[in-house]
């Protein structure tokens, strides 16, 4: 993703930052806790990566590149991408909802 961001106008991606800071272990521990903890999130979770399965078979991995019974999060910023793509997934829902700015204030081509 860094790569990407690189070959970008900077502007353009102004929420991408803020989503990649929650990939270090402070961020994604509360999360894992949160999803351990609440058993709406928990199933959130379980759907998700039901879900990817299904639209990505050949990886049989879940969001973010979960395996099966792997426990905790990692790579929030594919949860943040998965709840954008796939509305209803409340734990990328709750991600995204610690961002800011969501959206760039202005159009990557002005």
């Amino acid at each position: 993703m860094s790569t990407l961001i690189t070959l970008v106008e900077p502007g353009m991606f102004t929420a991408v930052p803020a989503v990649m800071t929650t990939v270090s272990p402070s961020a994604t521990s509360p999360c894992s806790r949160a999803a351990a903890e609440s058993p709406e999130l928990a199933t959130s979770l379980a759907a998700a990566h039901d879900e990817q399965r299904r639209v990505r078979p050949e990886l049989d991995l879940g969001v973010g590149g979960a395996r099966a019974g792997a426990g905790g999060l990692k790579c929030l910023h594919a949860h943040a991408a998965f709840a954008l793509a796939r509305p209803g997934y409340e734990l990328g829902e709750r991600i995204l909802g610690e961002v800011e700015p969501l959206w760039p204030n202005r159009c990557c081509s002005e």
